[in-house]
C-alpha cells in the first residue's frame, strides 16, 4: 500500500507535516505504534541533517518522502537536493565509549541510530540530490 510520495520544504517548521504523513500512513495500514515511532525518529534525523547540514538552514528546497507499506515492513524513500553525502558511510562505527564525553566529537550518533533502526539502508547519489532507501520492520496493530 502506497499513498504516493509527498514533497515538503526543507524548513524545520515543516517537520510536523512529515510526522503527520507518517502517522496517517501508519494508521491507514494499521502499522503498530513502535514502527510509527521508529519511522518518525528516522525521518526526523534525516530531515534535520538535510536542513541543518545539507542546506545550512531553512530553505524552500524540496524534500521528497515516500512510504510503501509491505507485509512486515515499511519501505521508505527519502530524497533531498543537498550536496552528495552518504550518511551510512559515516554511521558504521558508534562513538568510542572509552573517550570521556567532554572529549568526544559532536555529531554522528543520530546516523548510527538511523542505521540500527532499519532492516535495510541504502544510499544513492542522484543528479542534483541524494536518495536514501530504507526498510523498517513492522508488526500489525492490535
Amino acid at each position: 500500500m502506497s499513498p504516493g510520495p509527498r514533497t515538503f520544504a526543507a524548513r524545520m517548521d515543516a517537520f510536523p507535516q512529515i510526522a503527520a504523513f507518517v502517522a496517517e500512513v501508519c494508521a491507514d495500514a494499521r502499522v503498530g505504534q513502535d514502527a510509527e515511532f521508529r519511522l518518525t525518529l528516522i525521518l526526523e534525523e534525516l530531515f534535520t541533517n538535510t536542513v541543518v547540514h545539507g542546506h545550512g538552514g531553512d530553505c524552500e528546497a524540496p524534500v521528497r518522502v515516500a512510504l510503501d507499506v509491505q507485509p512486515g515492513q515499511v519501505d521508505v524513500i527519502y530524497e533531498d537536493t543537498c550536496p552528495g553525502f552518504n550518511p551510512f558511510a559515516a554511521a558504521t562505527t558508534p562513538p568510542d565509549d572509552s573517550v570521556p564525553l567532554e572529549d568526544r566529537l559532536v555529531g554522528g550518533l543520530g546516523l548510527v541510530l538511523v542505521a540500527r533502526l532499519c532492516s535495510r539502508a541504502e544510499y544513492t547519489r542522484l543528479a542534483g540530490g541524494n536518495r536514501i532507501a530504507l526498510a523498517v520492520t513492522t508488526a500489525a496493530a492490535s
